[in-house]
């Protein structure tokens, strides 16, 4: 908060982050500006995700795929996937995948869930 108080909240800076995964927390460090570090973190901010589900427009369809090492996966769909307003394009999927694996691994599931809410249009 001090760098951004005097006028450095653009100037690339390192931080020391945590991350918690089934072996514990961990520490390690990231290289970004002070303005999104705190943006990130801001327990009101956009990272509460059990706060911004509800605010979803609810014309928005989420996706919501955890990963089997997450915080999100220990407390479950309750958390935060449950607060979102009701859509039929809403989907909630657990994989047996570690965090890094996630992405690959939901690869197929976004492609499918991406086309049942936007069918391709036939040709012509």
């Amino acid at each position: 908060m001090d760098l951004i108080a005097a006028g450095k909240g653009d100037a690339k800076t390192r931080f020391q982050a945590s991350n918690i995964n089934n072996q514990g927390r961990y520490d390690f460090d990231i290289i970004t500006t002070p303005n999104i570090y705190f943006s990130y973190n801001d327990p009101n901010g956009m990272r509460a995700m059990s706060l911004n589900t509800p605010k979803l427009n609810p014309k928005t369809a989420l996706l919501w795929v955890n990963d089997n090492q997450g915080l999100t996966r220990r407390l479950g769909r309750s958390y935060a996937f449950d607060l979102a307003r009701a859509n039929a394009g809403n989907r909630y999927v657990e994989l047996d995948v570690l965090h890094l694996g996630a992405p690959a691994a939901s690869a197929e599931i976004v492609r499918e869930w991406l086309l049942r809410l936007a069918p391709p249009k036939p040709a012509g």
